[in-house]
C-alpha cells in the first residue's frame, strides 16, 4: 500500500511542476501587401489577446 501512495504523491507532484512550467507565447508573421501586391511600409498592426484584453502594436519594415 506504502508503494501505491509513493507512486501516487510523486506523479502528483510532477504533475504540479509541470503545469507551473507551462508559458503562452506565440509567433505571427506575414507580409501586409496591397491590392495590387505590393509590400505595405509602415503599415500599423494591432493583434489584440481576447482572452486577457491585451493588444500589442506593431509596424511593418520595409519588407512589408
Amino acid at each position: 500500500m506504502s508503494r501505491l501512495y509513493f507512486l501516487a504523491t510523486l506523479i502528483a507532484a510532477s504533475s504540479i511542476f509541470s503545469a507551473s512550467a507551462q508559458t503562452s507565447k506565440a509567433l505571427i508573421s506575414g507580409i501586409v501587401t496591397d491590392a495590387s501586391g505590393a509590400a505595405v511600409v509602415n503599415a500599423k498592426i494591432t493583434i489584440t489577446d481576447v482572452s486577457r484584453n491585451q493588444d500589442f502594436r506593431s509596424e511593418t519594415n520595409s519588407s512589408g
